[in-house]
Formats: structure tokens, C-alpha cells, sequence
């Protein structure tokens, strides 16, 4: 029996539907664990002095190295598989943390809101360098209007019951969220 054409079409866009939603990278991927040890070697390779300046140097010099290391649109994959990592922040390597942080500025900066709703529905970061989620949110002027309300955005959107209270305890700035 011959397959109808229109059946061999359909079959054609299902499957490559199927592949558009799957993410091309992946946390456990050889090449982000690459990206890892990449990071591992500039982090302990940094010479510097133990001050507030120093320590801003360094990040600097990490924030520079993952966007060299990584695109938007692997950000934006990485986002969709952060499920993967521990729901406990503290048990996050610098690296993650890290990376979490540099997609949250990634998002802001190209204007990709739903990216940064999916990695916040998934595993909101709570603080960087001493700044909470919301009050960076709050002070941010970038490509998404109204950045704050992603937290929101985030909420409704979470699946995880500790992601979600976490994300309402922020949402009702609670000073003792952490």
C-alpha cells in the first residue's frame, strides 16, 4: 500500500515540529561541561587583589568569558533544561550560578522575555553580588517592558512548588525570602 502524499507531509512537519521543541544544548551536554572546565581554568587562573575592586574584575573577566563561550540562542536552550540542576541554590556550582546570571542579563538585554520567564519559572536565582532577583529586576531599563513583572510571569508559568514559593515570597517582597 502506497502512503498518500498529504500523509508523508504531515508526517514531515510533526517531526520537525517535534525536533524544533526539543533543546539543542543541554546542561549535561559535553559542551557546556566543556564550557565548565573552560570556566574552572580562567576562574582559579585569575591574579588579583582580595579587594572590592578585585572581586569586580573578576567578574568581569567570567561574565566575559561566558559570552564568548556561549550564544544567545544556547542560553535560551540551557533556560529550557535548568530543571536539570538542584533545586537548592546552595547547592549550585559557582559556574551554574554564574551562568544563570549571565543568561538573566543575556535575556534582558536582546529583549528575550520568554526565555527569561522559562529559566525563572524553572530555577529563579535568588541573589548576585549581594543584589536580589527583584531589586535588579526593578532597576533594569532594557529591551522588555516592565522587567519586574516577570516575576509574575514566572509564577503562574511554575510547575516546581519550591521554585513557585520562592518566586511569591519575592513577588510580595518579603525581606526574608532567602
Amino acid at each position: 500500500m502506497k502512503t498518500p502524499p498529504f500523509l508523508l507531509v504531515w508526517m514531515a512537519g510533526a517531526i520537525a515540529a517535534g525536533a524544533a521543541d526539543t533543546p539543542k544544548l543541554a546542561w549535561e551536554s559535553p559542551r557546556v561541561i566543556q564550557v565548565e572546565k573552560k570556566y574552572e581554568a580562567v576562574q582559579s587562573a585569575f591574579v588579583g587583589p582580595s579587594t572590592k575592586a578585585g572581586f569586580g574584575a573578576r567578574e568581569k573577566e567570567l561574565e566575559d568569558f561566558l559570552r564568548s563561550q556561549l550564544t544567545d540562542q544556547e542560553l535560551a536552550d540551557l533556560a529550557a533544561t535548568c530543571g536539570t540542576l538542584p533545586v537548592d541554590e546552595g547547592r549550585w556550582s559557582d559556574f551554574q550560578r554564574h551562568l544563570i546570571w549571565e543568561m538573566t542579563r543575556s535575556f534582558l538585554e536582546t529583549g528575550d522575555r520568554e526565555s527569561l520567564v522559562t529559566l525563572f519559572s524553572i530555577r529563579p536565582p535568588s541573589l548576585h553580588n549581594y543584589e536580589t532577583v527583584d531589586a535588579f529586576l526593578a532597576t533594569q531599563d532594557q529591551k522588555i517592558k516592565h522587567p519586574i513583572l516577570v516575576l509574575g510571569d514566572a509564577y503562574w508559568k511554575c510547575q516546581a512548588p519550591e521554585a513557585r514559593s520562592l518566586l511569591a515570597r519575592m513577588i510580595r517582597n518579603e525581606s526574608d525570602w532567602r
